[in-house]
């Protein structure tokens, strides 16, 4: 049975701790690149936005008449054939670019994406990570001390529960990122280059995924 190495806030390796089945799943990079642009693509905010003739202002009155003018006739000045008329087939704030992935799919997509830092050797699983008042000094000193997060570039710690005092420690450091087991989704784990986690989170990451598999 895979393990993993169990550290203590000192960096030093105390025992292990049994890999649960979630981070044992097969790495498909294809599926996990799929299911990647499919929450970007749901994130996507739609700031575009053009007006088309029934948007634009003006344009209420006929602009010469009809007939004997020697012009071409128009109706409107919010035509968009008219320089200051309406777009045709223009962004609009209301475009929807959601597309389909199915539940199943994009489960295996996640498990093996957590797969793929376990491959790695990007996950770091501490016996206990507890302190008393927030304290920036202290999680950069613990980081540090963990040789495979401490050559990270980002590094995201999961919380088995909110924990107010770490994630007001973690909270002004542009390269540490904290997040529940239950708001962790696949944009964190692809984002960072190691999971810090304690043997409590591991444990609830398992038993949050259990009834998925």
């Amino acid at each position: 049975m895979p393990t993993f190495d169990l550290y203590n806030v000192d960096g030093k390796v105390v025992g292990s701790v049994e890999q649960p089945v979630i981070f044992q799943t097969p790495v498909d990079e294809k599926l996990i690149h799929r299911y990647y642009v499919w929450v970007r693509t749901m994130l996507r905010p739609t700031l575009a936005h053009t007006k088309t003739r029934g948007d634009v202002s003006g344009g209420g009155r006929k602009p010469w008449r009809q007939k004997g003018t020697g012009r071409a006739r128009v109706g409107s000045s919010r035509s968009p054939i008219w320089r200051t008329g309406g777009i045709v087939f223009g962004p609009r704030s209301n475009e929807n670019f959601e597309t389909r992935m199915p539940r199943s799919e994009r489960r295996k997509a996640f498990f093996s994406a957590l797969a793929s830092k376990a491959t790695a050797n990007q996950v770091v699983i501490l016996e206990e990570w507890k302190i008393e008042t927030p304290s920036t000094k202290s999680v950069v000193k613990t980081i540090a001390n963990l040789k495979p997060a401490a050559e990270a570039k980002k590094v995201l710690h999961i919380h088995a529960d909110f924990d107010k005092m770490l994630f007001a420690s973690t909270n002004n450091l542009p390269t540490v990122s904290s997040k529940t087991v239950q708001n962790l989704n696949i944009l964190d784990i692809m984002n960072h280059d190691v999971v810090i986690m304690t043997k409590d989170s591991l444990t609830s990451l398992e038993q949050h995924f259990t009834s998925v598999l």
